[in-house]
């Protein structure tokens, strides 16, 4: 980790740990700098454009920033030791939202409806879906900086030539898409897939979505109990294997789609249908390595028996001022520009060419300036169908979920190690036991969790 320091501008000096001035008000003493410390998962060049506007409006101020290269153990590990040591930042921007789902009984970060009410921030301008899981009894802990999320991408021309007059709805109309757009040589070999589940997050975001899409969750509503086999969930399993099965072997997908990171991948190239995945960075290839004639659309995840059509949204950068913090009115003053429109477009604009982002404010996301970017107008048009699901509105530990449960438990059934049912049931146990550690060690320290896991009802 290399510690970077931005901008520093000397025109006239803040007090270090006194409240920052309002407008172009000038307070402080002379000789003394302010200085707002960051610890960020986003490279210290994301804040270029954020920290030049910081100084503009407040010269003399300095922002430190610690880029911490993202890994929820060793964030989360980082987290905690500087609290335990009093050596937390003034701000943090967390790669993923809810990463320390218990973060608001641990008391970590403050919250901030002090700052909000002051300066009248409009919260209904954020997705509901990013903005829900970090309040915590009616206090908000962070404020969304990007959303990220996932959508259908489809190839127009491959469904056409299928016989298909646009995206499947429903996982009837998703499994006769597959069947009729995976294609083989004279030989039986792969040629053209219609789902890529051997590429990156393929391979488990369309499973998780497809439980989502059918109702199916991966705890109670109260949060205490693991439901990963759930008959909706079994269901969703058998669902993605059977697709798999109407494809080939992972090996014979893989094939066809290989998960090389950072290069091209098969819908660009225009070897597989349809994809699940990240928007943005799927956006992001597609323009870096697709054709110019590449036809493509976007659209929601087909809705499962009982179900109903969505985005899926596993949480959002964040930005949290920690309690601890020596500088919080600087902190704040930071995030009001991350806020701001013009900060916004200049994070979006900073982060084009290398990883496109979302606004998090939906008022800027539907602004001229951002939706008239290539391929960005139908993701806005969708958004409002985005719900909040997975890992990111529950306090159960990323790592845990995913390494103890979601991964192994797909690797199993999606490989034919075991049947669906016989690997939920094992993750869930698993999970289960990890679960009932995790809550029996925050109450014993008298922080009892109380929390409503979302539904798509």
């Amino acid at each position: 980790m290399t510690r970077q320091v931005l901008a520093i501008v000397a025109a006239f000096t803040l007090v270090c740990g006194t409240a920052f001035a309002s407008g172009d008000q000038e307070a402080g003493a002379e000789g003394a700098t302010q200085t707002v410390t960051v610890w960020s998962t986003d490279p210290a060049t994301s804040w270029t454009s954020a920290v030049e506007l910081m100084t503009q409006k407040y010269p003399g101020v300095k922002v430190d920033i610690l880029h911490i290269p993202w890994s929820n153990t060793a964030w989360s590990q980082k987290v905690i030791s500087g609290m335990l040591a009093d050596d937390l930042p003034d701000l943090t921007l967390t790669a993923q939202g809810g990463v320390e789902w218990s973060v608001p009984v641990r008391g970590i970060y403050r919250p901030l409806n002090r700052f909000i009410e002051q300066d009248n921030i409009d919260t209904s301008d954020y997705a509901e879906a990013l903005f829900w899981v970090q309040q915590y009894e009616g206090q908000a802990y962070a404020l969304p900086l990007w959303q990220p999320f996932q959508m259908l991408y489809y190839n127009k021309t491959l469904l056409r030539e299928a016989g298909l007059g646009g995206p499947p709805a429903t996982w009837d109309e998703m499994r006769d898409a597959v069947q009729k757009t995976t294609e083989r040589d004279a030989n039986g070999n792969l040629t053209q897939v219609g789902m890529p589940f051997s590429e990156g997050e393929v391979w488990i975001a369309f499973w998780l979505s497809n439980n989502w899409s059918a109702n199916g969750y991966g705890f109670s509503r109260d949060g205490r109990t693991s439901t990963m086999n759930s008959p909706e969930n079994v269901r969703a399993a058998e669902f993605y294997l059977e697709l798999r099965k109407i494809m080939g072997t992972m090996e014979d997908i893989a094939r066809v789609a290989p998960n090389i990171q950072g290069a091209a991948d098969s819908f660009s190239l225009g070897k597989s249908a349809m994809t699940w995945v990240p928007a943005m960075l799927q956006l992001g290839l597609i323009q870096k390595y697709a054709p110019e004639d590449l036809d493509y659309g976007v659209g929601l995840m087909p809705a499962g028996p009982g179900g109903q059509q969505l985005i899926a949204q596993s949480g959002g950068p964040l930005l949290e001022i920690p309690a601890q913090a020596r500088n919080p009115e600087g902190a704040w003053e930071l995030i009001k520009i991350l806020q701001s429109k013009e900060g916004q477009l200049a994070y979006v604009e900073d982060h084009w060419d290398t990883r496109a982002t979302f606004p998090g404010r939906m008022s800027v996301a539907q602004s001229e300036e951002f939706r008239s970017r290539p391929g960005i107008g139908e993701l806005v048009d969708l958004i409002d169908h985005v719900f909040p699901v997975g890992h990111a509105a529950h306090v159960f530990s990323t790592d845990d979920y995913y390494i103890s449960g979601v991964v192994p438990a797909v690797d199993a059934f999606i490989y034919d190690k075991e049947t669906p049912k016989a690997a939920l049931d094992k993750a869930t146990a698993a999970v289960q036991e990890k679960m009932d550690s995790l809550f029996a060690k925050l109450e014993e320290r008298g922080l009892p969790v109380r929390m409503e896991y979302p539904r798509a009802e």
